[in-house]
C-alpha cells in the first residue's frame, strides 16, 4: 500500500511538471481565441486627426505624423512608407486601360502609398498600418489588446441591425446548380456540353493515386509555403466613386486591404498540426480600369440600380488572360441584388462537374477561376474596412474549395470567416479564421488542383515560421507579447522580425553602417568609435560622467566645451541662448517633432525654438530621459538602475542583464529586451526528471 501511494505521489509530482514545462505553449494557443474587438471610429476611447502634419525629411525613417486621441491622451503617431508584400519584384506588373481603351504598362512604385508606424507614448505596444490618400491616414491602429479602424466611412453598426443575421456575403454555393438549370436565365446548353466534355477528360488523366493519404500528399505539396498569383481588375466604378479617379489612393486602398486578406491564409494551420503553413497569394498583374466604357469581359455600371451578381461574375469569366493566373478577382463599386457583397466559383464545385476555382483551365472562352467583391452596400453606403477584407478572404476561401460553415451542420465549425452573412462586429478571432470544415476541403482542393501555385520565396513577418532572414517571427502583434514579448512585430518597427537587442550592439559601426553613425548599447549612438547617449550625439556632443550634484533623477550628460552639464542644460546653452543654427537643423533631421507635451514616463518634454517662436517651423519639441530612484536608466549604452546615494542620483551599471525588461527607445517600438533562458524549456529535462523519479522508486521498493 505504501508502494502504491509512492507511485501516485511520483506520476502526479510528473504531470504537474509537465504542465508547468508546457504553460508557456498552452499560453499561446488559448490566447489566440480572442481576437481585439473590432472599434468603430466613433469609440470614445479613440478618435483621430488623421491629416498628416509634418513630413520630415524623407530619409528620416517614421517622418510621418498625425495624431490620435487614445482615453484622453493626445499623442502623435508616427508612421514611415513602407513596401507592399503582395507585390513581389520581377514578378508583380501594373496595367491601366485609358480612355483610348489601350493598356498601358506603370511602374507600381509610382501609386503605391502605404505606412507603417507606431504612437509615441505607446512604442511598444502599438501598430500602425495603413494608406495615405489625399494627405490623410486611413488605416488600422491597434493599441495593446484592442484594433481600431480609421475609415473614410461613418460608423457603419446600424447598417446590419436586421431581424436575423445580416447581410448576405454570397451564394457562391449555388452557382454551379445555376448554370445546369433549364429553367434559368442563365443555362447555357452549349456551354454545359463543354463543362461535361471538360470534367470527362479530366477524369480520364487522373492517375491511380499512390498510397498516400492526402495530408502526406499535402505536406510534399507545400514545401516551406506555396502562393496563388492572382490577376485582379479594379474596374471604373471602385476607381471613380471610391477614389475620386485618384489611382494612387485607390491602389494603396487596394493593396492594404488584400495584404490583410492575405495575413489571414499565411498565418492558417490547414492540416492542423500546430502551426502556419503558409499557404496565401500575391498580386501577379493588377489592372486598372480607368475608361468608362467597360471592355469586353466588364458589364456596365448600373448606378444605384442593383446589378445581377452572377451576371457580372459570368462575364467577367470570359476574360481570356484568366488562364494565365491562379485565380482571378474584380473589385467594384457596383450594387448588388439582395445586396451580396461577393461571389464566387468554388473550387472543384460537385454541382459544376468538379470545375471552378483556384488553377482552372479555360474551355469555351471561359474560365472558372474567378470571384467578385463589392465595397458598395445597398442605398450607396460603403462596407468598413473590415468588413471588406473579410469579404475578400472569404470569396477566396470558396475558390480553394471551402463551403459555407453552415453547409456541414456541425456546430463547431459556426461563425468563422465562411459564415454566409457579414459580422456586425468582430470580437473573436474565430470570425476572422478558417473552420476545420473548411481547413478539410481546402486542403482536398489544393492536393487536386494547385498545380499553379508557386513556391514561397521570401521571408513572410507574421506567420510564425522562422524564415531567412529573420530573427524570429511572434505572429502577429496581439500573439507577440504573450509568445514572445523580444521579438518584434509586423508593422511596428524599422525591424520587424528581428530581436531588439541594441543592448548587445557594440562600437564600431559595422555592416551596412560601416563608417556611419549607428545604434549602441541602450538609447545610445556610435561617436568616434565610442557609444554615447543619443541625447548628446544629436548635439553633436559626447557624454561624460554626470557631476556629484544633487540632481533629483539619473540623467544623461553631456561635454560643451570644459564643463559637463546635463543633456537639457546643454540644449537650452545650444539652441536658447546661444541660438547655434547647426546644432537646430542636425537635431531636426533626427527628430521628429511633436506639438503637444505628452505624459510619458520616464520622460520629458521640453520646447526648444530658434527666431520668431510664433512660426512653428522655428520650434522643436525635444525628449529627454529621467529617471527616478529604482528605474532603470543608461550611461554612454550601459544599461543601469538609478540609486539614490545621500541624495545623488547615480546610475549604477548592472553587472547582469535583468530577467526580463523592455526599456523604450524614441525612435521606435522596438525596445532593449532581456530574457533569462531555463532549463526547464528543453524538452528532454522532464523525461530526465521522470527517469530520475522511477530510478528513486526502484530503490524504494
Amino acid at each position: 500500500m505504501k508502494n502504491f501511494q509512492i507511485t501516485i505521489i511520483i506520476l502526479v509530482s510528473y504531470v504537474v511538471l509537465d504542465l508547468l514545462f508546457n504553460s508557456a505553449k498552452v499560453i499561446s494557443l488559448t490566447i489566440l481565441e480572442e481576437l481585439p474587438e473590432y472599434h468603430l471610429t466613433s469609440d470614445e476611447q479613440f478618435s483621430y486627426e488623421n491629416k498628416i502634419i509634418d513630413r520630415k525629411n524623407e530619409a528620416n525613417p517614421f517622418s510621418y505624423v498625425f495624431k490620435i486621441i487614445y482615453r484622453n491622451n493626445i499623442s502623435n503617431a508616427y508612421i514611415r512608407k513602407r513596401k507592399s508584400d503582395i507585390i513581389l519584384k520581377g514578378k508583380s506588373t501594373l496595367t491601366v486601360i485609358y480612355g483610348d481603351g489601350k493598356n498601358y504598362s506603370e511602374d507600381f512604385d509610382k501609386y503605391v502609398e502605404l505606412y507603417e508606424g507606431y504612437m509615441e507614448n505607446r512604442p511598444e505596444d502599438s501598430s500602425i498600418s495603413g494608406y495615405i490618400k489625399d494627405n490623410y491616414f486611413y488605416g488600422r491602429v491597434i493599441i495593446a489588446k484592442e484594433v481600431y479602424y480609421i475609415d473614410q466611412t461613418e460608423s457603419t453598426t446600424h447598417r446590419f441591425r436586421r431581424e436575423s443575421s445580416g447581410i448576405l456575403i454570397d451564394k457562391s454555393e449555388d452557382l454551379g446548380k445555376i448554370f445546369h438549370d433549364k429553367n434559368n436565365s442563365h443555362y447555357n446548353p452549349e456551354l454545359v456540353a463543354h463543362i461535361k466534355q471538360a470534367f470527362r477528360k479530366r477524369m480520364q488523366a487522373l492517375t491511380v493515386k499512390p498510397d498516400k493519404s492526402t495530408l502526406e500528399e499535402f505536406h510534399k505539396w507545400k514545401q516551406q509555403g506555396m502562393l496563388c498569383p492572382l490577376l485582379l481588375v479594379m474596374d471604373n466604378s471602385f476607381l471613380r466613386i471610391l477614389h475620386g479617379g485618384n489611382k494612387q489612393s485607390a491602389i494603396s486602398h487596394v493593396l492594404f486591404t488584400l495584404e490583410e486578406s492575405n495575413v489571414i491564409f499565411r498565418t492558417t494551420d490547414f492540416d492542423m498540426k500546430g502551426g502556419a503553413d503558409n499557404i496565401g497569394f500575391y498580386i501577379k498583374k493588377l489592372e486598372i480600369v480607368e475608361t468608362i466604357k467597360p471592355p469586353y469581359y466588364l458589364e456596365k455600371y448600373s448606378g444605384t440600380i442593383p446589378a445581377d451578381s452572377i451576371s457580372a461574375l459570368t462575364t467577367f469569366t470570359m476574360y481570356q488572360e484568366l488562364g494565365n493566373y491562379c485565380l482571378g478577382g474584380l473589385l467594384t463599386a457596383q450594387v448588388f441584388d439582395e445586396s451580396v457583397l461577393g461571389l464566387a466559383f468554388v473550387g472543384a464545385d460537385d454541382n459544376n462537374y468538379g470545375l471552378g476555382g483556384i488553377c482552372e483551365s479555360t474551355f469555351y472562352d471561359t474560365t472558372f477561376n474567378t470571384f467578385l467583391a463589392t465595397a458598395y452596400l445597398y442605398e450607396g453606403r460603403t462596407l468598413n474596412q473590415m468588413q471588406f477584407e473579410a469579404t475578400i478572404a472569404h470569396e477566396i476561401g470558396h475558390t480553394f474549395g471551402s463551403l459555407h460553415d453552415s453547409e456541414d451542420g456541425r456546430l463547431d465549425c459556426f461563425g468563422h470567416i465562411m459564415s454566409p452573412v457579414v459580422f456586425d462586429r468582430y470580437t473573436n478571432k474565430k470570425q476572422v479564421s478558417f473552420s476545420s470544415c473548411s481547413k478539410r476541403r481546402m486542403i482536398d482542393v489544393m492536393v487536386m488542383k494547385a498545380k499553379c501555385f508557386e513556391p514561397v520565396e521570401a521571408s513572410f513577418c507574421g506567420n510564425t515560421i522562422l524564415e531567412k532572414d529573420e530573427d524570429c517571427d511572434c505572429g502577429l502583434m496581439m500573439e507577440c507579447s504573450k509568445k514572445d514579448p523580444c521579438c518584434v512585430p509586423r508593422r511596428t518597427s524599422e525591424q520587424p522580425c528581428k530581436y531588439c537587442n541594441n543592448f548587445d550592439m557594440t562600437c564600431p559601426c559595422t555592416g551596412k553602417y560601416e563608417g556611419k553613425s549607428c545604434p549602441c548599447g541602450v538609447r545610445g549612438r556610435c561617436l568616434n568609435d565610442v557609444c554615447h547617449s543619443y541625447e548628446c550625439d544629436r548635439l553633436g556632443l559626447t557624454e561624460c560622467d554626470c557631476a556629484p550634484v544633487k540632481l533629483k533623477s539619473c540623467e544623461h550628460c553631456c561635454q560643451l566645451d570644459d564643463k559637463c552639464v546635463t543633456a537639457f542644460r546643454a540644449t537650452q546653452i545650444l539652441i536658447k541662448e546661444k541660438q547655434d543654427k547647426r546644432v537646430f537643423e542636425r537635431i531636426r533631421n533626427m527628430t521628429s517633432r511633436t506639438d503637444k507635451k505628452h505624459d510619458i514616463k520616464g520622460r520629458i518634454h521640453e520646447r526648444f525654438c530658434i527666431g520668431d517662436e510664433k512660426i512653428k517651423k522655428n520650434c522643436l519639441h525635444l525628449q529627454f530621459f529621467k529617471a527616478t530612484a529604482g528605474q532603470y536608466c543608461s550611461t554612454r549604452g550601459s544599461l543601469g538602475k538609478c540609486i539614490n546615494n545621500k541624495e545623488t542620483f547615480v546610475c549604477k551599471i548592472l553587472e547582469k542583464k535583468p530577467k526580463t525588461h523592455t526599456f523604450p527607445f524614441a525612435t521606435g517600438s522596438c525596445g532593449t529586451c532581456f530574457k533569462i533562458f531555463s532549463i526547464f524549456q528543453i524538452p528532454a529535462v522532464k523525461y530526465i526528471v521522470f527517469i530520475f523519479y522511477c530510478l528513486i522508486l526502484k530503490e524504494i521498493t
